[in-house]
């Protein structure tokens, strides 16, 4: 075997023994795309519930609840990423949706840890260090609503807001920019003129809207694993295919080479028995 061919050899080695991990990423990432729109709609009816009600003790009243009052400080940016890499553009589209629509002024929460060196070089700043996506999962999202509400009260910040990746297919998502803080009612409700709230409504306002928050952004970050399960799935699969394609072209290069050591070898036998016989 030449030279040649046994570097074609290992190259396709190479490939498939990477080939063999991107496939069980693929099929991880798949297992977990399926658990996750399992659990995505489950709460689905409560969330909207609350911000229906919300909404409808709020066209009601006449006084605002705390939560409804941007004090003027610096809005809080949470964007949801993810821990690890080899999903895409994934994280790549909330650099850029930061990039585009949040000044560097406005201090960011980064859950998901990938990616963070890249906010500090465009000039952004932490409001908190950057946590990881399964420990906020796991916490349900109380962690960092309880930090955001604890602040918003003490005036530390007049708002927050969250940007994170929508999953939309398995193929797709979107990156969006949704504000939490401070609370807006839904447009579509309108005064009733004949409620009575028992307690005032400012109250029942002002218990209400935590639990949203709490609620909407979990349901964020429940779409927002949904898109990296996804862009993961179509990322392992991608390669799966350009590795494949890689080793056969690899293979039709090392037949070509194999044919051509073959021919040459042919050559030299018939030349080296001609010059025999005369």
């Amino acid at each position: 075997m030449s030279g040649s061919q046994l570097k074609i050899k290992q190259r396709i080695r190479s490939i498939q023994g990477t080939q063999k991990i991107t496939k069980a990423m693929e099929l991880v990432a798949n297992a977990k795309l399926a658990r996750a729109r399992k659990l995505a709609g489950a709460s689905q009816d409560y969330t909207d519930g609350l911000i229906h009600m919300a909404s409808l003790v709020a066209a009601n009243v006449e006084q605002s609840s705390r939560y409804s009052v941007d004090n003027g400080q610096h809005h809080v940016v949470i964007v949801i990423g993810a821990d690890f890499g080899l999903c895409g553009g994934y994280t790549n589209a909330l650099l850029e949706k930061v990039k585009k629509e949040v000044s560097v002024e406005s201090p960011l929460w980064l859950i998901g840890t990938k990616g963070a060196s890249a906010y500090l070089r465009h000039g952004y700043r932490w409001f908190k260090d950057p946590l990881s996506v399964d420990e906020i999962e796991a916490d349900g999202f109380n962690q960092v609503a309880q930090t955001i509400l604890d602040a918003f009260e003490n005036g530390e910040i007049g708002g927050v807001e969250i940007i994170y990746n929508r999953f939309v297919n398995a193929l797709s998502f979107e990156s969006e920019h949704v504000v939490l803080l401070p609370f807006t009612m839904d447009p579509t409700i309108q005064s009733t003129h004949y409620c009575e709230f028992e307690p005032d409504g400012v109250t029942i306002l002002d218990a209400l809207i935590p639990k949203m928050i709490k609620q909407n952004g979990l349901e964020y970050l429940k779409s927002a694993r949904l898109a990296e399960y996804a862009a993961r799935r179509a990322a392992m699969e991608n390669a799966n295919r350009n590795a494949d394609e890689m080793v056969e072209n690899l293979k039709l290069e090392y037949n070509q080479a194999r044919q051509a050591a073959i021919t040459t070898q042919i050559s030299e036998i018939v030349s080296g028995s001609d010059a025999i016989r005369q």
